[in-house]
C-alpha cells in the first residue's frame, strides 16, 4: 500500500482501498479519493489521450471527513462506510452540516456495533436519514434507498435502532416537514412551497405517507399556477408510485379548504 504525505497536517497517508483509489490520513483521518483520478490520467497520457477520465469517486469532495473524529484511522470499515456516505450526501445535496452529522452518525453507529448483522449501506442510509430529519428538511426513505442501493425495510429498521442506541429522541414529521425537499426538487417557486407548507401544517385529517401528501399538495398548488408537473415527476420526487400521488391529490381535494388555499390562483 502506497503511502505519502497528508497536503492538511504533514501525517502519513495510507491507500485504504486501491479499487477507488480511496486513501486516508493516519494522523487527521483526511479521506481522499484523488487518487484514481491522477492514476487515470498518467494511464491516458501512456495510451496518449490528455482527456482524462472522471469517475464517480473522483467528482466527490470529502475533505469534510477530516472535521469528524476518527478514532482508528487505519480500520478500513470506517473509510468504506465514509466514502459511501459521501457518495450518498453528494448525490442528496447535502451542506457541510449535514454531511458532518451523518458522518458523526455513522461513525457512533459503528463504534456501537450496529454493523453486526447490517449492511453497511443500510447504516449509511439510516444515518443520512436521520440527519435529514434532525435538520427538519427530512428526504424520504424510498428515495435514500434508491441512493444507497438498499430496501427501505432494512435502512428503516437500522434507523429505528440507531436512535434506539445512541438514544435519540426525534420528533414526528408530518408533511409539512416535506415540502421544502420536494419543492426544490420539483423545482417549484419559494412562495408557492410556503403556502403548501402552511396548509399542510394545519390539521388536514389525511393518513398516509407524509411525503406523498406532501407532493400531492404541491402538484395541486403547482398546476394551479401553470407549473407542468406530471403525477410521474411528482411521484419520482417523492419516492412513491404516481397512483399513490393521485390518491392523495383526491384526497386534498375533498377538504374544504382545499379550493380556496391550493387551487386558487
Amino acid at each position: 500500500m502506497a503511502e505519502t504525505t497528508c497536503p492538511q497536517c504533514g501525517g502519513q497517508i495510507k491507500e485504504m482501498d486501491p479499487k477507488v483509489g480511496s486513501s486516508v490520513c493516519q494522523s487527521c483521518g483526511l479521506v481522499d479519493p484523488e487518487t484514481e483520478t491522477e492514476q487515470s490520467e498518467v494511464d491516458n497520457k501512456e495510451d496518449g489521450s490528455n482527456t482524462p477520465v472522471q469517475t464517480e469517486t473522483s467528482s466527490l469532495n470529502v475533505t469534510w471527513v477530516s472535521d469528524v473524529n476518527v478514532r482508528d484511522s487505519s480500520d478500513e470499515n470506517i473509510v468504506e462506510l465514509l466514502l459511501l456516505l459521501d457518495r450518498a450526501a453528494h448525490q442528496l445535496r447535502f451542506c457541510r452540516d449535514n454531511r458532518i452529522r451523518a458522518a458523526e452518525l455513522v461513525i457512533s453507529g459503528w463504534e456501537n456495533r450496529l454493523l453486526q448483522g447490517r449492511s453497511k449501506d443500510a447504516l449509511v442510509g439510516a444515518s443520512v436519514y436521520l440527519a435529514s430529519r434532525e435538520s427538519e428538511r427530512p428526504v424520504p426513505v424510498s428515495i435514500i434507498a434508491k441512493v444507497v442501493g438498499e430496501k427501505e425495510g432494512l435502512i428503516n429498521n437500522s434507523y429505528r435502532e440507531l436512535i434506539k442506541t445512541l438514544e435519540i429522541e426525534v420528533p414526528v414529521t408530518g408533511p409539512e416537514a416535506y415540502t421544502q425537499y420536494l419543492g426544490e426538487e420539483l423545482g417549484i417557486q419559494v412562495g408557492l412551497v410556503r403556502k403548501v407548507e402552511e396548509f399542510l401544517d394545519c390539521e388536514t385529517d389525511i393518513s398516509g405517507n407524509p411525503a406523498a401528501i406532501a407532493v400531492g399538495a404541491l402538484y395541486l398548488t403547482a398546476s394551479a399556477h401553470g407549473h407542468e408537473i406530471t403525477l410521474a415527476e411528482a411521484g419520482k420526487a417523492a419516492g412513491v408510485a404516481k397512483e399513490t400521488v393521485w390518491r392523495k391529490v383526491n384526497d386534498l381535494r375533498k377538504l374544504e379548504v382545499c379550493e380556496s388555499y391550493l387551487i386558487q390562483t
